[in-house]
């Protein structure tokens, strides 16, 4: 009799071990998927592809202990909004330049003298605007523009059905939403309509 639980108990530790192992080795295979991921992402990036874009996947541990300068920045701009780490699901950066030339030509003399050459430059840090005047009559206008985006999506608890009272709003059932906060570091930009979609597998 003793023999047969000392059976049954060695069986289970050996498949608890055995379970153990295999949720580990499971663990294991989805670290090394996500670093390798990231590896092929910074390989990329630094490599300047302008087509082909990858997305990072980290920890909160991970995103809280980088050193790197662009995602510390973006997380301060998380906590700056009262955004805790733990409800961040996504960070986002973007940088953007606009540039255009308008260049006009005009038929009749404007200028003067033959040797009229003017360049001016009226600039800020998101905004650049050059002035070419040139004899006989050619006005050109560059304007840059530069812009930094940031885009976090944040989840949060809200109540399916609004109360009025406090006590029955503790026990309101609520649905977890996602939210989307932009921040367009340009005083310039006006941001007129965005949209995000998230598809889910059924």
């Amino acid at each position: 009799m003793k023999s047969i639980i000392l059976q049954v108990i060695s069986f289970l530790i050996f498949t608890l071990l055995l379970l153990g192992l295999c949720l580990q080795v499971r663990n294991l295979r989805r670290d090394h998927d996500r670093i390798l991921s990231n590896l092929e992402a910074t390989q990329i990036e630094n490599d300047g592809l302008k087509v082909e874009k990858r997305k990072f996947i980290m920890t909160t541990i991970e995103l809280k202990n980088s050193k790197d300068s662009l995602l510390k920045m973006m997380k301060k701009m998380a906590n700056d909004n009262r955004i805790k780490d733990r409800k961040i699901q996504a960070l986002y950066y973007d940088l953007e330049n606009f540039s255009k030339v308008d260049t006009l030509i005009l038929r009749d003399t404007i200028f003067k003298s033959p040797d009229f050459v003017l360049d001016t430059l009226i600039t800020d840090e998101w905004n650049s605007s050059r002035l070419h005047l040139k004899y006989p009559g050619e006005i050109a206008i560059k304007n840059q523009f530069k812009n930094e985006k940031f885009i976090v999506l944040h989840s949060k608890k809200e109540p399916i059905k609004e109360r009025k009272w406090f006590l029955p709003r503790w026990f309101t059932r609520k649905h977890i939403v996602v939210e989307v906060l932009i921040e367009d570091k340009n005083p310039y930009i006006e941001n007129q309509h965005t949209r995000y979609v998230e598809i889910i597998k059924k």
